[in-house]
């Protein structure tokens, strides 16, 4: 025996129109804009070995309104002293109307239709821009028949080379990155207390 077909409780048109709405206003008054980032779509230099694509190029950004699933902080193992110094590692899931994304993002790039792994966010708030690491976009579960939101499962981003243009041309609220392309300081203060000869290059011939 199949369902009734005189409840239409996955099918309704009208309710799906009207849960999407709800959903839309719900973020739009209680939720927080944010930048969305994509990576540049005509660029594809992945390293499928060390799963990371280092040439990677962020140029535009679009603020869009989302609803961070967390309310009482981030998440993730936070801040504590590593090795090399302060090791920052907060996640944070932030949820988005799959409607408001095809209005903002979709239709500024056709080529994205939907958030994507390796993309960025700006928290302008928290002075801080985060990569989507998963999109989840069956939760909730087909509620009366269809999805209408797309959670989005981001950490700390971790700037390494990629490259990005100035804050200012990208969206205001985007925070500066670092120019490690300049190494010159890491080199200048290396040599004073490292001497990289190929015959004894640790201990300055005090062996």
């Amino acid at each position: 025996m199949t369902v009734s077909r005189y409840f239409r409780h996955i099918t309704a048109d009208n309710e799906q129109a009207l849960i999407d709405s709800l959903t839309r206003e719900s973020i739009h008054l209680r939720g927080i804009d944010l930048i969305y980032i994509p990576r540049d779509p005509s660029v594809d230099g992945a390293d499928y070995l060390f799963g990371e694509d280092p040439t990677n190029d962020f140029k535009d950004g679009v603020t869009i309104e989302m609803w961070p699933e967390q309310m009482q902080g981030f998440e993730g193992e936070g801040d504590f002293m590593a090795g090399f110094g302060l090791d920052i590692r907060d996640e944070c899931t932030f949820i988005v109307s799959k409607t408001r994304f095809q209005e903002e993002v979709t239709r500024a790039n056709e080529l994205i239709t939907r958030p994507r792994e390796g993309d960025l966010i700006s928290f302008e708030m928290a002075k801080a821009v985060f990569e989507i690491t998963f999109v989840e976009h069956e939760a909730p579960f087909y509620q009366i028949g269809k999805g209408h939101v797309y959670k989005l499962s981001c950490k700390r981003f971790e700037y390494s080379h990629e490259d990005i243009e100035n804050a200012g041309d990208i969206a205001e609220g985007v925070p500066d990155f670092p120019d490690v392309d300049d190494s010159s300081e890491v080199q200048d203060e290396s040599d004073t207390f490292v001497n990289f000869d190929e015959q004894d290059p640790f201990s300055e011939n005090n062996y």
